[in-house]
């Protein structure tokens, strides 16, 4: 056995027969041809290929990746089933019992515990398997299991009892007028002794059908020193020991399986506020928090270590002045239309964005939608010459079904590879109207993903996390666990509280802090490259009804929008440590910056702040910032001015400025030339540009 180092702190252990000696066979090689191949024998719990290896055919298996106990106790304390395989496979054949050749295996350990395992063996080749012959599809039946009793006899009598014998681990080959048996699946054996009442129990995973059971009862009597109606007494015993275990097991897993399995309709979506209606069936949220429960502990295990990192963003400064500015995004999507919307064309959609001046741009792709999914690749190409992140939208049928998902999401990086770089794979994971009932359901959809683009596409960037709102044990969890996922960047919906101005504060952190303790825990995790997105952030608007995302106190006028908009960016951008900030969206009646009921495209006042904050800022770089007493400047340099802005948000202050500093307005007027020496500032944001 060789010990390799691997990247991402990973340890292989490889051992290899002879056949592979002196040849170029690295893990990664192995693993990409494993990938590549589209030859599969098996993919359920474990998966099975049929791999080409320098010219010579083999099958390789793949473990299921086990779980964070079980890979400790195959790090320290028990072989892997890969080394088994290889081993029992050695022994088979030392004992002239056919099994496929073993040629290798490879384990791959990070930290304390297996991550993947592999069991390289020749390819057998053969007639039908045991299955075949039970389900009367092959003729001379009784022969066979003539011939199957006798070989069952022999390989106990040469110490080996398999303990997976079962009907797809066994196959037969004719050979003249006779059977030949070859083993499969061997990871699960003892070696030594095999009484004849444990050896006559070893059918009992065959058939359960009275007849067979006193075939092989009696044949395997008329081998040993058990009587026949002993034998039979044990081996009908065996049998119903074995079906009650699997009803058992059939039965939980039902019960657990009808429960996962929720029905896409229990999450239907809201057309007006671009979002599923929250859950209100009582019945339905007990099954989701049942579903979750295994989860929820391991939530609460990951909340416990919090307060050992929070200390880490208490001493720590809160802005990096020097970043040069290029993170204000827009949210942009083929919506919806319903009849009480103007439908806006992409036309005049390009024409608005282009006004605006903004270069970064999110897209949701909603896997739903997945029948229209050329309008969404038409809409995304007319807008290819921008900064792009396509958001793929989860929903409950594809979460309940892997193999659809891969398919669809196969099909969208193969398409949009090449135009965009930057993918967000999944939305809210923290709410449950979101169809995700478990960060652990989500991990596994995030792997589909990342297979796929290790795989095929590894130049694109899958963000990852996507907890809406300052939510830290989701938060936490979603960077600190044990699946073999990472993340190219973290994606935050960081909505703040919702109630009031960006500058408030939530259990004693104002957004400046939630960004700095998001941005510090992304660091130290193991599990994603330091690149930190807010990939959703708004205000939803009083008197809009249906088509605010939110009701109640959260909701603000046009003109608290737009200063707490232009507040929560100059917030974001001196904070230096959010690559791009996205607001949701350019058209929306709720929250957007554009109001498009009544057959009217109507631009609110935060459209128009929107534009001029990045007409003044985009490019530039921060220079200073400083909060006093609830009055706030933020300093930016850019090619041909030096801008400060400036708000309050406690009473209106008057500021001073040179004769050389020209006033504007968060919305791009100039202030009157009386009042640009004395600045009476709110919390409506002030620009005083000074050109260089």
């Amino acid at each position: 056995m060789i010990r390799i180092n691997l990247s991402d702190n990973r340890i292989a252990h490889v051992q290899f027969a002879n056949e592979f000696a002196g040849q170029d066979l690295s893990v990664d090689k192995l693993q990409q041809l494993f990938s590549d191949s589209t030859d599969t024998i098996q993919d359920s719990r474990n998966t099975i290929k049929k791999v080409s290896i320098n010219g010579q055919s083999t099958v390789i298996k793949s473990f299921k990746p086990p779980n964070i106990i079980q890979g400790f106790i195959y790090r320290f304390f028990r072989t892997s089933k890969a080394q088994r395989s290889f081993e029992y496979a050695a022994n088979l054949n030392s004992l002239s019992i056919n099994t496929p050749k073993p040629l290798g295996y490879i384990e791959i350990f990070k930290g304390f515990r297996l991550c993947e395992s592999y069991f390289i063996s020749g390819l057998a080749v053969y007639d039908f398997l045991i299955r075949d012959v039970m389900s009367g599809k092959t003729a001379s039946q009784t022969q066979i299991l003539h011939e199957f009793s006798l070989f069952t006899f022999q390989l106990h009598q040469k110490g080996v009892l398999h303990l997976d014998y079962s009907l797809g681990n066994i196959a037969i080959t004719k050979k003249n007028n006779s059977y030949e048996f070859c083993l499969f699946d061997i990871n699960r054996m003892k070696f030594g002794k095999v009484s004849s009442t444990i050896g006559v129990k070893n059918f009992s995973r065959l058939s359960s059908t009275p007849e067979t059971t006193a075939l092989f009862a009696n044949e395997y009597a008329k081998l040993t020193d058990i009587t026949p109606e002993k034998a039979y007494h044990e081996l009908a015993l065996a049998v119903k020991k074995t079906n009650d275990y699997f009803e058992r097991k059939r039965k939980i897993k039902q019960f657990f399986l009808k429960r996962k399995r929720l029905s896409p309709s229990l999450f239907p979506w809201d057309p007006y506020s671009d979002q599923p209606y929250v859950i209100r069936d009582q019945e339905v949220r007990n099954n989701v928090n049942l579903i979750a429960s295994l989860s929820s502990l391991k939530l609460l295990t990951t909340a416990v270590i919090l307060p050992l990192l929070m200390p880490l963003s208490l001493f720590k400064k809160r802005v990096t002045v020097g970043q040069t500015i290029d993170s204000i995004g827009l949210c942009i999507n083929l919506d919806n239309i319903t009849t009480d919307r103007n439908q806006v064309d992409i036309k005049a959609l390009r024409a608005m964005v282009a006004d605006l001046g903004v270069n970064n741009l999110s897209i949701r792709i909603p896997l739903a939608d997945f029948d229209h999914i050329e309008s969404y690749y038409e809409f995304i190409s007319a807008f290819q010459k921008y900064d792009l992140l396509v958001v793929i939208l989860q929903d409950r049928h594809h979460i309940n079904n892997s193999q659809l998902t891969k398919k669809r999401l196969t099909a969208i990086f193969k398409q949009l590879n090449t135009t965009v770089s930057t993918f967000q794979i999944g939305n809210a994971v923290n709410r449950k109207k979101w169809a995700f009932t478990s960060q652990d359901e989500y991990f596994a959809f995030f792997k589909i993903a990342q297979n796929i683009k290790d795989t095929h596409y590894p130049s694109i960037n899958l963000l990852g996390g996507n907890i809406i709102d300052f939510d830290l044990p989701f938060f936490s969890r979603s960077l600190f666990h044990f699946n073999n996922i990472h993340y190219d960047g973290v994606a935050s919906q960081l909505y703040v509280d919702r109630r009031g101005a960006p500058e408030n504060k939530q259990f004693g952190f104002d957004t400046l802090s939630k960004i700095n303790i998001s941005y510090d825990l992304m660091k130290i995790s193991p599990k994603s490259d330091n690149r930190f997105y807010i990939t959703e952030v708004n205000w939803p608007l009083e008197g809009m009804g249906k088509w605010a995302p939110a009701q109640g106190d959260c909701m603000v006028n046009e003109r608290l929008q737009a200063a707490y908009m232009v507040r929560y960016y100059l917030i974001m951008i001196a904070s230096g440590k959010v690559m791009k900030c996205y607001w949701h969206q350019l058209i929306a009646p709720g929250y957007g910056l554009i109001n498009d009921l009544d057959g009217t495209i109507v631009k609110r006042k935060a459209y128009y702040c929107f534009k001029f904050l990045i007409q003044t800022l985009d490019g530039g770089i921060t220079k200073s910032y400083n909060e006093n007493n609830g009055l706030y400047r933020l300093k930016v340099e850019t090619d041909n001015a030096l801008v400060e802005a400036i708000w309050t948000t406690g009473s209106t202050t008057q500021v001073e400025q040179g004769q050389d500093i020209t006033a504007f307005t968060m919305s791009g007027e100039r202030l009157p030339t009386e009042q640009q020496s004395h600045i009476h500032v709110t919390g409506d944001v002030i620009y005083l540009i000074s050109n260089k």
